[in-house]
């Protein structure tokens, strides 16, 4: 069994709170002390006071802004006050770069400081606070500005932290309006907040994108495409969470980032995101699949190379779409995703309970087909050919850990050999220690689309869809319909099951796809194991080298070749012998 278990400590998933931003281009450059601050407290990686303005252009970069050899972060505009010895205070400032920084600064606002207390960045002191007058919170850009230059090889490549303490002794201080400025042989990248017109609904849908640093549009570039989780009702653009979150890392990468907003099919509050409840709707999977088709119409996308990831809610989207598009991605990964909706809904809180009616319709008994298709654990089978890592913690209460272990189960029973399940010793959002989204990066950066389309497609689907080189066409109202088929390697011979027990459907070969024959008629045989009927029709491509077939209600037994084709045998049925013994 391809499980891991680890006990370490981390964060893969680090909390927010809002904050405004503005971009601020500073020039001067003063020296300061730097050293490694031993024994500090554990600042958070992600800290909750940032969130750089979006502008009304949908082109405006939103993280950085970048001369040809100077990049200026985000800015924290938040008032900080400093007064408790023990307990650090932290904002953090996105700065999105790659290359080699000759020099870095941090600017800010102090107000009412007279002692000289450390001032960290990412963990290491570059320096102390200088004295200022003002008043305890005034936070006022009245006052002078200070800075403090420190060694680059401090900075990280995405959310930068600064933390600032009261350890020379009783003196409560404040402090705002701070930034980072890199100089050097760098580049930085951009962050655009953009729209589409959603293909499920032509409504009007939000993305944000980001470009690396040192971006060529001459080379194919691998794409990730991470899709956030619940998101409180305050977030109105829950979509930029993931790219402050993991924007630095995706950048190290050298890869395009993207995250859409996504909706469900039902309408949310006034004010509050269209991505509170997508909830695996058809159209938060429309959505991730027109971000992508957005991103590859300005960018020279690998399209060997997208990877999907979710983070809880948006595990549950993950899956389920990368499960309707195998033929998009590369690799999946979720972290800590709800498989089964009917569950999740039985096991979580009441006003969630109440969320989850309000985007389904109802509850399970009412909706039960409605809840099936919003499963992942539903479309586990067509995962087969998709490297997946799951990845949960094993003290999770929000999103029980048997969800984890039902769909590596169910994914592992169809047949894959490239599906894996890894514990990490947390609750729900981490930390997740060693696998968390630098190790997952590490994981799937090689993986790539195989050369060839499968040979053997399983699929089941709750709608008329396309898989690699076959087509699957319901005509009713959705439904679940299974297929499951396989094509010779060496001659162009088509078996499989086919199962719908509701309406008749259609399948369509491409020929062209499977490199079969375009002109010349097929032999179609479907048998019927209920009724021990056998059926045989001659079909004829069509001009674009597609094959229609019909297949009737209920389950058939496929057999599929070119009628210049000698059909194999039947295979032979062995009786028992049967001896009388003389009584």
């Amino acid at each position: 069994m391809k499980e891991a278990f680890h006990s370490g400590q981390g964060n893969y998933r680090r909390q927010w709170i809002g904050g405004l931003a503005a971009f601020l281009l500073a020039l001067l450059l003063l020296a300061a002390t730097g050293e490694v601050l031993a024994g500090a407290p554990k600042f958070p990686a992600r800290s909750a006071d940032l969130q750089p303005a979006l502008l009304s252009d949908p082109e405006t970069i939103l993280g950085t802004v970048a001369s040809q050899n100077t990049i200026t972060s985000s800015t924290f505009n938040q008032c900080i006050i400093i007064d408790d010895a023990t307990e650090p205070q932290s904002a953090s400032v996105y700065l999105l770069w790659a290359g080699t920084p000759t020099k870095a600064t941090l600017y800010l606002y102090p107000n009412n400081v007279y002692k000289p207390h450390s001032i960290y960045l990412n963990g290491h002191k570059i320096g102390t606070a200088q004295a200022t007058g003002g008043q305890l919170g005034e936070c006022s850009t009245d006052w002078p500005q200070r800075s403090w230059t420190f060694d680059p090889a401090y900075l990280v490549s995405g959310n930068n932290i600064i933390s600032f303490t009261m350890d020379a002794g009783q003196d409560a201080w404040s402090v705002s309006h701070g930034y980072l400025v890199i100089e050097g042989n760098v580049d930085s990248g951009q962050i655009y907040d953009l729209t589409f017109s959603s293909s499920y609904d032509s409504s009007s849908q939000r993305y944000a994108l980001q470009k690396p640093p040192f971006y060529d549009s001459s080379k194919p570039t691998p794409l990730m495409v991470i899709l956030h989780g619940w998101p409180p009702s305050s977030d109105e653009k829950p979509y930029l969470d993931q790219i402050w979150a993991y924007g630095g890392l995706v950048a190290q990468k050298g890869w395009l980032l993207v995250s859409p907003e996504m909706h469900g099919e039902r309408p949310v509050p006034p004010g509050v995101s269209s991505g509170r409840r997508p909830l695996a709707s058809r159209a938060a999977q429309h959505d991730v699949i027109d971000t992508i088709n957005a991103v590859r119409r300005s960018y020279n996308v690998d399209m060997n190379r997208i990877y999907l990831v979710g983070e809880s809610a948006g595990a549950q989207i993950a899956l389920v779409t990368a499960a309707k598009y195998p033929d998009t991605f590369a690799a999946l990964v979720d972290y800590a995703g709800p498989t089964n909706l009917t569950a999740w809904y039985n096991e979580t809180e009441l006003w969630r309970q109440a969320e989850i009616r309000s985007e389904v319709g109802g509850p399970p008994e009412t909706y039960p087909f409605e809840y099936q298709r919003r499963s992942p654990i539903s479309y586990a089978v067509n995962l087969l050919h998709m490297p997946t890592l799951i990845i949960h913690g094993t003290e999770d209460i929000k999103v029980l850990p048997h969800h984890a272990q039902d769909m590596y189960n169910a994914i592992q029973a169809a047949g894959s050999e490239d599906v894996f399940l890894y514990w990490y010793p947390a609750g729900h959002g981490g930390p997740a220690t060693p696998y968390d989204m630098s190790w997952a990066l590490d994981t799937i950066q090689d993986k790539q689309k195989p050369e060839k389309p499968p040979r053997h497609i399983h699929v089941h689907t709750d709608e008329s869809h396309s898989y690699w080189w076959l087509d699957v066409t319901q005509h009713s109202l959705p439904h679940w319909t299974d297929v499951d088929v396989t094509a010779n390697e060496a001659q162009p011979i088509l078996t499989g099951v086919i199962s719908d027990t509701t309406y008749a459907i259609s399948l369509t070969l491409d020929l062209r796809k499977l490199n079969w024959p375009i002109h010349e008629p097929y032999r179609l045989t479907l048998h019927n194991p209920i009724t021990a009927t056998v059926t045989t029709n001659i079909i004829t491509p069509t001009l674009v080298g597609t094959l229609p077939l019909p297949v009737p209600m209920g389950e058939s037994a496929m057999t599929l070749m070119p009628v210049s084709v000698t059909p194999p045998p039947p295979p032979r049925v062995w009786l028992p012998l049967i001896v009388k013994a003389n009584l």
